[in-house]
């Protein structure tokens, strides 16, 4: 009866050991990175590869109207347009919940340098972390990433709509969780968070 018992709860245990498994992921996710695109291995210690680099803020829920305006007025760019599927549902990319400010150190066919302060939504698709760099009628650039104590790596992609698209080799992405979190308000007005 023991052994049963035990193979019964065996699932559970395996769960409390999963990265999101003490809080709700979005409230473990929320804050500030260091963010890195790159054409190939890369971190923080070195420049090497690196083709964009800057800062991703994560908020806990959908802006508002007015801080839109807000943002947009500061002179962000929407970089999510459309739908996702995020764990089997349709997720609208027009909510927005997070904002970026990137600054291009090397200019490649990369979709990822294209807006450099951009707002976008960002949501988890099973252990992955998945946000949108750039939206546009007929191109665009996704992130997914997995994500661990502060910090994450995975691939950005660019796509394109018009046939033959071009061969754009996929970009390594990672980030760090920033020392100073700020919120994206403080972003667009400069200002530091404090």
């Amino acid at each position: 009866m023991n052994r049963t018992l035990c193979m019964l709860l065996l699932p559970f245990a395996a769960l409390s050991f999963a990265p999101w498994a003490n809080a709700h992921p979005s409230q473990q996710l929320q804050g500030t990175y260091d963010v890195l695109v790159c054409k190939g291995p890369c971190d923080f210690s070195d420049d090497a590869n690196v083709l964009v680099k800057g800062v991703l803020v994560l908020e806990s829920k959908p802006f508002s109207q007015e801080a839109l305006a807000r943002l947009e007025s500061g002179g962000f760019r929407q970089a999510s347009a459309g739908f996702r599927v995020v764990n089997g549902h349709f997720v609208d990319l027009s909510d927005m919940n997070g904002c970026f400010v990137l600054h291009t150190l090397e200019h490649t066919s990369s979709n990822a340098h294209l807006i450099p302060k951009g707002l976008t939504n960002w949501s988890i698709e099973a252990d992955s972390l998945a946000f949108e760099l750039y939206a546009g009628v007929d191109a665009w650039y996704v992130v997914s990433v997995a994500w661990l104590n502060g910090h994450f790596r995975g691939h950005g992609v660019s796509g394109f709509a018009n046939l033959p698209a071009p061969k754009v080799p996929e970009d390594i992405v990672v980030g760090r969780r920033a020392g100073k979190t700020i919120t994206c308000l403080a972003a667009a007005t400069g200002e530091d968070g404090d």
